[in-house]
């Protein structure tokens, strides 16, 4: 014989347990068929109704949930926009802050021994090292600039989330990074 074990408050299905495997049987509970288990099944039943069938029904989340789930949104947007916001390859973005530390260094001391990587890439690239330099520091202000803006973007987001207090709440916020 299948029992199903269940909460009475929430109706939510705990578990099935089988007389034949099981000796102890937690309450509440009532009996059904094999059948009527092996379709429980396949629709992924959760609840039971007050006639005592098996159903599915959809689970309403808890606040802390669906601030779990607004506060992943807002993480995987955030980190979406950052990656589309240069294309450089990793291995190049490494070299940004040592590349705009000599830049700024060369630019007060004018002095290219304080700037050897950034005067390797311009001899290598070709170009101008005063030429560079100056490129080096504009994307770095851009960039820092676009940054801070996504940065304080997601920040204030989480701090929403935060004080959010309904459904209603987390559902009004709506998550977007553009330039």
């Amino acid at each position: 014989m299948i029992y199903v074990n269940y909460d009475e408050n929430t109706r939510e299905i705990k578990a099935y347990y089988d007389d034949e495997i099981s000796d102890f049987i937690p309450e509440p509970n009532f009996t059904i068929s094999e059948k009527e288990h092996s379709q429980a099944l396949s629709i992924n039943a959760n609840y039971v109704t007050n006639e005592l069938r098996l159903i599915y029904k959809e689970r309403e989340l808890s606040i802390d949930e669906l601030k779990a789930n607004k506060l992943a949104e807002i993480e995987n947007a955030f980190k979406s926009v950052m990656t589309n916001l240069d294309k450089t390859p990793s291995e190049e973005r490494l070299t940004f802050e040592r590349q705009e530390r000599e830049a700024r260094a060369y630019q007060e001391s004018k002095n290219e021994l304080d700037a050897p990587f950034v005067k390797v890439l311009a001899e290598q690239r070709g170009v101008e090292f005063e030429l560079l330099v100056s490129k080096i520091i504009e994307k770095a202000d851009k960039y820092a600039s676009i940054s801070a803006t996504f940065i304080g973007k997601r920040q204030r987001y989480e701090d929403l989330v935060a004080l959010a207090t309904t459904k209603e709440d987390l559902n009004s916020l709506h998550v977007e990074f553009s330039l």
